[in-house]
């Protein structure tokens, strides 16, 4: 609840797209003149998890995420290590670019091994809440 206690921020596993249109949220229009933001962080995992989610329930042939899915929880970790081991170097050549190219990738491999293992996204959250309650700025 706000300072006012006037309005909530409710924390929300999303399903589906909210929006009459068929888009994800009723905010996908940019103001003419202005330039298109990008997707929110939050946003843009919340669309990538419902997808791994069809994806895994579906598991449509031609699709490199039901075929990790397939391919079970070993060869997901494999990605997942890979892909860490990207970061770190990208991290270390300095180039921004290419650092988030590769974290894109990690976050990615990551969501699918959550889905794998029937983890939602939303304990991953509440954990990060919860140390962030109990230790703040002091991480």
């Amino acid at each position: 609840m706000d300072c006012d206690g006037d309005a909530l921020i409710l924390d929300v596993e999303q399903t589906g797209n909210a929006c009459h249109t068929g888009e994800y949220s009723c905010f996908f229009r940019a103001l003419e003149g202005f330039p298109e933001a990008p997707p929110s962080f939050q946003g843009i995992v919340g669309e990538l998890v419902q997808v791994i989610r069809r994806r895994n329930l579906e598991r449509p042939e031609g699709s490199y995420t039901a075929k990790l899915l397939r391919e079970g929880v070993d060869r997901i970790l494999k990605k997942v290590g890979e892909e860490a081991g990207e970061v770190i170097i990208a991290a270390k050549n300095g180039k921004g670019e290419e650092i988030a190219w590769e974290t894109a990738d990690l976050v990615y491999h990551l969501l699918v091994m959550l889905e794998e293992r029937g983890v939602p996204l939303s304990e991953v959250s509440g954990e990060l809440a919860r140390r962030f309650r109990r230790h703040g700025d002091a991480r």
